[in-house]
């Protein structure tokens, strides 16, 4: 396993890499990639996706939590973890991924939907994400919702859960990047007080 960083025009840090390789008699070869810590600014908020990793004798478990404060609505929130394991080929495969993630800020959903066009609210399959928080009323409303946990599964590659499900995947990763997540959001609850979401120390 190799950490190692890499630097993108405009970004606010570099983003921190994990790379897995299977070592063999044609060389290394790369089985995966997963992001430690990116951090951006966007004029007046801050996001961050911090990771981390678990190894044992038998998988590979990696970390992830999405976290952003201030007033700009468009980052995303959330947690993720993902166990692979090797498979008799020598590569990895996934075991089983776990997801809870709200792609933009609960109470700008309306507004931000209002700038889009319908190809495009479709595309993103925001919508639905409003149901997370209040119940679906009639079948209409239901479908947005299933279309919404099809879009972000498929773009985040794992299971979603919500309700207690979804609570105890935050405070498990959480409690796990305990330290990575304090270091990576210091000096956000003083700088941005109230307008802070999903910030947990």
């Amino acid at each position: 396993m190799v950490e190692k960083e890499t630097q993108q025009e405009g970004d606010w840090t570099n983003p921190t890499l994990l790379e897995v390789y299977e070592s063999g008699e044609n060389g290394k070869k790369l089985l995966l990639k997963h992001l430690l810590l990116e951090c951006d600014i966007d004029h007046n908020s801050e996001g961050c996706e911090v990771g981390g990793y678990l190894v044992t004798d038998s998988t590979l478990t990696l970390y992830s939590y999405w976290v952003w404060a201030g007033d700009a609505p468009v980052s995303p929130y959330g947690a993720r973890v993902q166990v692979f394991a090797p498979s008799p080929e020598g590569d990895l495969f996934l075991k089983d991924s776990r997801l809870y993630i709200e792609n933009i800020h609960s109470d700008y959903i309306s507004y931000y939907i209002s700038s889009l066009t319908k190809d495009q609210e479709d595309t993103i399959g925001i919508r639905g994400q409003i149901f997370l928080h209040q119940k679906a009323k009639n079948q209409a409303e239901r479908d947005l919702f299933r279309a919404y946990i099809r879009k972000v599964q498929k773009q985040y590659n794992g299971r979603f859960v919500y309700g207690k499900a979804s609570d105890a995947l935050l405070l498990e990763v959480r409690r796990f990047l305990k330290k990575e997540i304090a270091a990576a959001t210091k000096g956000w609850e003083v700088y941005y007080g109230e307008s802070s979401f999903g910030y947990r120390r």
